[in-house]
C-alpha cells in the first residue's frame, strides 16, 4: 500500500519529465547541423579543440575568449562525432529536464510538494527554454548549475550546514566557467547568508566558489603570462554595451572598431576596449545612463529584441508565456518571502544590475525563469489550496 501512495506522489512530476523531454528531444531531432546561433560556432569550435588535448581554445589567436566548462563538457561528443554536434545537442536537451527535476525539489522547499509540481509543469513548457535547450550554448548548463546552487545556497539558510554553503559556492564558480558574468553572484549570496550570525557558511561558499572558478583563471593566465579573469572577451563586450554608438542591444557585427586596436594582443586588446568604454562614459554620462534603462527594458522585455525574431507566432508565443509568468511570480513573492525567498530574488537583482552595464538580451534573463517558476509556482498552489476548500478546484 505505501509503495503504491509513494508511486502515485511521483506520477505527476514523472509525467512532467516524460514532457519536457518529448519537447526538447522532439525538437533537438528536428534540427539540422548547423549551428542555431553565431556563438555555437564558437563553442564547437572551442569543444573540438579539447578533443584534440590543444585546450579550451576558440582558435590559436583567440586562446581564452570564452569560458571553458561548455567545451569541456562537449569535448567527448566532439572527440567521437567530429563536427556533428547533434549527439551533443541530445545530452544538453536531457540537462534541460534534469534541471526541471531540481526545480521541483526547490519549488518544493518553498511550498510543499504542489508548489514543486507547479514550477516543474512551467519550466518544462518555457518555450524559451526548450528553445534554448539543444543550442550549443552556455545558457543550459548555466541553467542547471544556478538552480543546483540555490538549492544549495537556500538550504544552508534553513539548516545552517556549512558544507551546504559549500557546495553551494562550488557551482557558483561552475557557473561562472560557463557564463563569466556570474563571477561575482558569490558576494551577493553571501550578504543574503547572513554571514554576522553564521559566517563558516558565508566563508564555506566563497572557498567552493574559488575553488572551481581557479582553474578557469590560473591556466589562461598562465597561458597568456598575465591576470585573466576566465575570459579576454569582458572589454569588448563592454565597449560593445557602452562604447560610441551604444544602442544597449547586441551590435557586433555592425561594429567598427579603432584601427590603433590592430596588432595588439589579446590582453592589450581587453585593457584597451575597457578604457575606451569607460572613456565614452565620462564623455556622455547622460547617455550611460539612458542606455542603462534601454537595457533594463531589453532584458525583460516579454517579446524577442531581435528583428529577425520578430515574427507575428514567435511574438505571441512570447507575450503568452512571459507575461503570465512575470505576473504570478510578483504575485508570489510574498509567499515564498517568509520561507528564504531572498536566495530566489538575489539573482535577478544581480543580473539586471550587471545587464543594465552591458547588454540588455532575452537571452541573459532565461536562466532567470526558473527561479520566477518557483515564484509564481507558490501563488497557483496557494490559488488551488483555496479553490480545494471551497470545492473549486
Amino acid at each position: 500500500m505505501t509503495k503504491k501512495l509513494v508511486m502515485a506522489d511521483r506520477r505527476p512530476i514523472l509525467a512532467i519529465l516524460v514532457l519536457a523531454a518529448g519537447l526538447r528531444l522532439g525538437y533537438a531531432l528536428m534540427l539540422g547541423p548547423e549551428p542555431l546561433f553565431p556563438d555555437a560556432i564558437e563553442f564547437q569550435a572551442q569543444a573540438l579543440h579539447v578533443a584534440a588535448g590543444e585546450g579550451a581554445i576558440v582558435s590559436e589567436e583567440r586562446v581564452a575568449t570564452r569560458p571553458p566548462l561548455l567545451a569541456i563538457l562537449l569535448a567527448p561528443f566532439a572527440w567521437i562525432w567530429g563536427e556533428d554536434f547533434r549527439p551533443a545537442r541530445l545530452f544538453l536537451a536531457l540537462i534541460s529536464v534534469l534541471t526541471i527535476f531540481l526545480v521541483h525539489r526547490l519549488g518544493s522547499r518553498f511550498g510543499g510538494r504542489d508548489v514543486g509540481i507547479w514550477a516543474a509543469l512551467l519550466v518544462a513548457l518555457d518555450p524559451f527554454l526548450v528553445y534554448l535547450a539543444p543550442a550549443v550554448l552556455s545558457e543550459t548548463v548555466f541553467v542547471f548549475l544556478l538552480v543546483a546552487a540555490v538549492i544549495l545556497v537556500h538550504r544552508f539558510r534553513e539548516e545552517a550546514r556549512w558544507e551546504d554553503g559549500f557546495w553551494g559556492g562550488f557551482f557558483l564558480g561552475l557557473a561562472a566557467l560557463t557564463r563569466t558574468s556570474a563571477l561575482l553572484l558569490p558576494f551577493w549570496f553571501v550578504l543574503v547568508m547572513r554571514p554576522h550570525k553564521k559566517p563558516s557558511g558565508a566563508l564555506a561558499l566563497l572557498v567552493g566558489a574559488a575553488l572551481a572558478v581557479a582553474p578557469g583563471i590560473v591556466v589562461p593566465s598562465l597561458t597568456l603570462d598575465t591576470w585573466v579573469p576566465i575570459t579576454t572577451k569582458g572589454g569588448q563586450n563592454l565597449y560593445e554595451a557602452l562604447g560610441p554608438g551604444a544602442t544597449g542591444r547586441v551590435r557586433i557585427l555592425e561594429m567598427e572598431f579603432p584601427p590603433h586596436l590592430e596588432g595588439l594582443s589579446l590582453v592589450e586588446k581587453d585593457r584597451e576596449f575597457r578604457r575606451l568604454a569607460w572613456d565614452s562614459v565620462l564623455e556622455r554620462p547622460g547617455v550611460a545612463l539612458r542606455l542603462a534603462f534601454y537595457k533594463a527594458l531589453y532584458f525583460w522585455n516579454p517579446v524577442p529584441n531581435a528583428e529577425e525574431y520578430r515574427h507575428p507566432w514567435m511574438i505571441l508565443v512570447s507575450v503568452l508565456y512571459a507575461l503570465p509568468l512575470f505576473v504570478l511570480a510578483i504575485l508570489g513573492l510574498r509567499r515564498v518571502w517568509a520561507r528564504g525567498g531572498v536566495v530566489l530574488l538575489v539573482p535577478m537583482l544581480y543580473f539586471t544590475a550587471l545587464h543594465m552595464v552591458f547588454l540588455g538580451s532575452i537571452r541573459y534573463r532565461v536562466p532567470l525563469h526558473p527561479l520566477m517558476a518557483v515564484m509564481g509556482a507558490s501563488f497557483l498552489a496557494h490559488c488551488c489550496r483555496r479553490g480545494q476548500v471551497s470545492g473549486e478546484c
